[in-house]
């Protein structure tokens, strides 16, 4: 299942650039899966703090099944916009939530 998973990736998070002034910042990466459509508030507080960026990947199959996943992903794009973050999808099962200061690049199939 995990190679049919890393075959489908769509999308792939870059390195993070340093600040002008040689610097490297932290990011923090956390990884869930959502059960319920309840969770998008414990997910949009994640993407409101401001000291450390968080890379989110999700995974939203249970949704999926319940046909609340397209709500689900709306909401949390419209979150992740307004706190200057991206929302990709990584294959059929899972989302990534990411920065806008980190660089994403496709990767050729």
């Amino acid at each position: 299942m995990k190679h049919t998973i890393a075959k489908k990736l769509t999308k792939s998070v870059a390195k993070r650039n340093t600040s002008s002034s040689g610097q490297k910042h932290e990011v923090c990466i956390k990884s869930v899966s959502v059960h319920n459509y309840s969770q998008i508030s414990k997910l949009e507080e994640n993407l409101s703090y401001k000291d450390i960026p968080v890379i989110l990947i999700a995974r939203i199959t249970p949704l999926l099944i319940r046909n609340l996943g397209a709500k689900f992903v709306n909401k949390l794009h419209s979150t992740a916009s307004k706190n200057n973050y991206t929302v990709f999808r990584l294959g059929e099962e899972r989302i990534i939530v990411v920065p806008n200061e980190v660089q994403v690049q496709s990767l050729l199939s």
